[in-house]
């Protein structure tokens, strides 16, 4: 189970660079005012705990991020999460390596999407996805993370952006993909919210420029 996990979004991460140019929705480079560190996220995070998975230096390359972690996280339940943080600074997507691209450019078919609201400090629309790959199902929820600004797509990213701007403000951009394989999307939705809540807080806090 850990190892397919580790597996998983290793390689999902890794085919990013093959799907860069199809991604649209572009925007000028505008330096945040704010610097984030992925590699800050905690290792513990109320009842979860994580380790590290090294993330290959073509990898992180290929992301095209200022700073990126892997991690697996695990609590008494039994449950595993793998967790994937990056964040840009200055970019020219709005959805940077989205994950409705880059699955499928792995071979993965994407069975079905849904949203639904985790309730943070502030209501977190997220993304729930379901696929299946050569006999693995695999549940993943995502969305990006501006300040306290979330979306799932280009349409929700160009509104967030637009609010910063007329704001004068610049966060920097946090993509947060959760996932848990070998288990039903109303399981897997349980735990996947329950650590989405804790990791949008510390985005949101961290990004903060108060």
């Amino acid at each position: 189970m850990i190892g397919r996990l580790i597996f998983l979004i290793v390689l999902v991460v890794g085919t990013q660079l093959m799907v860069q140019w199809i991604e649209a929705g572009k925007l000028q480079q505008m330096p945040s005012e704010v610097i984030v560190n992925a590699a800050e996220l905690p290792m513990q995070l109320d009842e979860w705990n994580g380790e590290e998975i090294d993330l290959d230096k073509r990898t992180f390359v290929s992301i095209g991020a200022d700073s990126a972690t892997n991690r697996l996280y695990h609590n008494d339940k039994g449950d595993w999460v793998s967790v994937h943080v990056a964040v840009w600074t200055e970019q020219s997507s709005w959805t940077p390596h989205h994950p409705e691209i880059c699955y499928p450019s792995s071979g993965w078919e994407i069975n079905s999407t849904d949203t639904i609201s985790l309730e943070t400090g502030n209501t977190i629309d997220a993304q729930l996805m379901t696929c299946h790959r050569r006999g693995e199902d695999a549940v993943t929820l995502f969305w990006y993370q501006t300040g306290e600004l979330v979306y799932v797509d280009r349409d929700g990213g160009r509104e967030a952006h637009i609010q910063l701007r007329n704001r004068g403000i610049r966060p920097p951009l946090i993509k947060i993909l959760l996932q848990m394989s070998g288990t039903e999307s109303d399981v897997a939705s349980i735990p996947l919210s329950d650590i989405g809540k804790k990791i949008g807080d510390w985005a949101k806090n961290a990004s903060s420029s108060d």
